[in-house]
């Protein structure tokens, strides 16, 4: 993921892909499935996941770089099904430039005013509940 995102993408498209791909591989390492396994309960369950987010994830891949073609209303399909991260940007796997923590801490002040609107979007309302 890191060479992919450190060479760019050439089309809106290929960008759309990539971030699905991005989706895709968080899904796939959450600490839920690896512990599932570990600890031997459901199993089954666990193992069909990371071999899901994996698959989609390499035949996102393979789009990118031209060696295969999704069909028709894919990406759509695992859109719907992992609509997680809205705000995922491929660019947080680039390596990070020499002047390191600078340089994050600008993209981290420009992305802010879109990650409160996307929290305040998302997050549900505490009305009636008692919380609020």
């Amino acid at each position: 993921m890191v060479q992919r995102c450190s060479r760019g993408v050439g089309s809106e498209q290929a960008m759309q892909w990539l971030q699905q791909a991005a989706r895709e591989l968080l899904l796939a390492q959450s600490s839920d499935w690896s512990f599932i396994l570990r600890a031997g309960t459901t199993t089954e369950l666990a193992e069909e996941r990371v071999q899901r987010h994996l698959g989609r994830f390499w035949q996102l891949m393979q789009a990118i770089d031209g060696t295969s073609e999704l069909p028709e209303g894919w990406l759509e399909e695992v859109q719907t099904d992992d609509r997680l991260f809205p705000l995922i940007q491929p660019l947080d796997w680039a390596p990070v430039p020499a002047h390191g923590t600078a340089f994050c801490a600008e993209r981290i002040d420009k992305r802010l005013p879109q990650m409160r609107e996307a929290w305040m979007f998302s997050t549900p309302s505490t009305e009636g509940s008692g919380l609020s």
